[in-house]
């Protein structure tokens, strides 16, 4: 009887992802001074560390869905945005893309979020200054 207790248990863990945290589905839409974003990215980097996960920016709307979900917990966020330098190419090259969103919204975030269990619609308002 207790082998058949453990063996059952073992089941349940194999099938629940024993040792991994639940994954949930992230929406949402991010602004830069008011407007949508219209191309950019956002990546979710465990707090406590680990792999951080993302996906596009697409007319001010994104969504990670599998494989790219977070695990419930809490997160830094960071969101960029690249636009046209107001800098002229040189000669023959193309205008190099300058970042439009202000660093402490990606390299120095202070952006945090929370993903619950059920999925979340996170939405976040980022800046160029």
């Amino acid at each position: 009887m207790l082998a058949r207790s453990a063996l059952c248990a073992v089941w349940l863990c194999a099938l629940a992802g024993c040792g991994e945290r639940p994954a949930a589905e992230v929406t949402g839409t991010v602004t830069l001074d008011g407007e949508p974003i219209e191309m950019g990215t956002i990546v979710f980097a465990p707090a406590g560390g680990g792999s951080p996960v993302g996906g596009q920016i697409r007319n001010g709307r994104y969504r990670l869905v599998a494989p790219q979900l977070p695990a419930v917990g809490d997160y830094k966020v960071e969101v960029r945005s690249s636009q046209n330098s107001n800098r002229p190419p040189a000669p023959g090259a193309k205008p190099a893309p300058a970042e439009a969103v202000a660093a402490r919204f990606n390299t120095n975030t202070e952006l945090r979020a929370r993903v619950g269990p059920v999925g979340s619609d996170l939405n976040f308002r980022v800046s160029s200054k």
